[in-house]
């Protein structure tokens, strides 16, 4: 059996902190490991943030998911989601990615950020593995 660990967006923003081990990255795109519940109604917007200063952003809507995805009616979906987003990063700095919403209002239908790790445990209760912090799952396209 499987599980998805999925953190809705509610009302505050879904932030994912990381840096790049590479001396630069030049990114195409960021593709966001996402969970549609239903259909939820909205703007989203998916920002690369460098401190508080904006990088580049992406608005989108679950339409543009569905068309970019290839699927039409499914009630649950989840998979990574290409945003165009461009910058150059350095090595060993931290960025944020950030999701927000407009026009969005958390209920029976919404949009999630699934997390890569959970803190399983097995039946005598020992960790599987160590790594605690559910880091969202994500993909960066560049050269």
């Amino acid at each position: 059996m499987s599980f998805i660990n999925v953190e809705p967006l509610k009302v505050t923003p879904l932030v994912q902190e990381f840096k790049i081990k590479r001396n630069r990255l030049r990114i195409k795109a960021i593709r966001p490991w996402l969970y549609l519940h239903d259909d939820p109604a909205g703007t989203f917007t998916l920002t690369l943030k460098d401190g508080s200063n904006a990088l580049d952003s992406h608005d989108f809507t679950v339409d543009d998911l569905r068309l970019g995805a290839g699927f039409a009616d499914n009630q649950f979906h989840h998979g990574y989601f290409n945003l165009p987003i461009e910058a150059v990063l350095n090595h060993d700095q931290t960025y944020t990615m950030e999701l927000s919403a407009s026009g969005y209002t958390f209920g029976s239908s919404y949009l999630g950020w699934i997390k890569e790790f959970e803190s399983l445990k097995n039946s005598f209760d020992d960790p599987i593995w160590t790594y605690h912090q559910n880091p969202f799952g994500y993909e960066l396209w560049g050269y």
